[in-house]
């Protein structure tokens, strides 16, 4: 949500404010005033980041930093595209060409490194707040038989399966699971308030710093970990604010 509405207002302060772009000031071809299209152009901005972080993201699983960048990189061209469009319409389409176009997009990019970076810093600081914690995880087995040490960084969720509790995390080859005979109440207990598992269904402990996206559809919350989609049911959505 934060870069949703940073993108927008980042790109109508600067417009407004600094005159960015060498917008003019007077009566657009349009008939639209100066802060009116300012506003136009910053609604839309963040309407298209809305659309990708709340809506898009469904059908993409951003499990890997390739995918991030990629994903960031196409939020950008279409955010740049769509105010290019825009400026064009208010001015009667006479700057409808690729110079232009490429001149625009440079520009829109080096004004969204602003609200990229502050959602980038507050997620590292977010990030930092469990540095402190133990290296590893340790998951046993009710008789204390079987055991699994997980980096703690690596651990993405825990889920109930009739007697067993599933272990998800991240390896060398990607997402794995591993079944030990226990409840997840009792994991639960026994770690107590621990940050990196934290309860967000009946049947789910999640790592929340290994949420990939938080996604609100039809009232409903689901988080992204790695390849898997969780839900969060009402009465833990406290804890996954958008």
């Amino acid at each position: 949500m934060l870069l949703t509405i940073l993108t927008g207002f980042t790109l109508l302060y600067v417009l407004y404010v600094f005159k960015g772009y060498g917008i003019q000031e007077g009566i657009s071809y349009s008939g639209h005033s100066f802060l009116v299209r300012c506003l136009i152009f910053g609604t839309a901005n963040s309407l298209v980041y809305y659309l990708f972080e709340f809506h898009l993201i469904r059908y993409y699983h951003v499990n890997s930093n390739g995918k991030k960048m990629l994903w960031l990189l196409t939020e950008l061209l279409v955010g740049g595209s769509v105010t290019y469009l825009l400026f064009n319409y208010f001015w009667n389409w006479t700057e409808w060409y690729w110079s232009s176009y490429s001149l625009l997009m440079m520009e829109y990019m080096l004004v969204m490194i602003i609200p990229f970076a502050i959602v980038l810093l507050i997620s590292h600081f977010r990030a930092r707040e469990v540095s402190d914690d133990p290296p590893y995880l340790k998951f046993q087995s009710e008789n204390g038989k079987d055991e699994l040490s997980i980096v703690s960084s690596n651990f993405l969720f825990l889920k109930s399966t009739g007697n067993y509790v599933e272990v998800h995390y991240r390896s060398a080859h990607g997402q794995r699971a591993h079944l030990i005979r226990n409840s997840l109440k009792a994991i639960e207990e026994q770690f107590g308030n621990y940050p990196y598992l934290t309860r967000c269904h009946r049947s789910y402990l999640v790592n929340p710093t290994n949420v990939d996206r938080k996604v609100k559809s039809k009232g409903k919350i689901e988080l992204y970990l790695g390849d898997s989609q969780i839900p969060v049911t009402p009465k833990y959505e406290s804890s996954f604010t958008l």
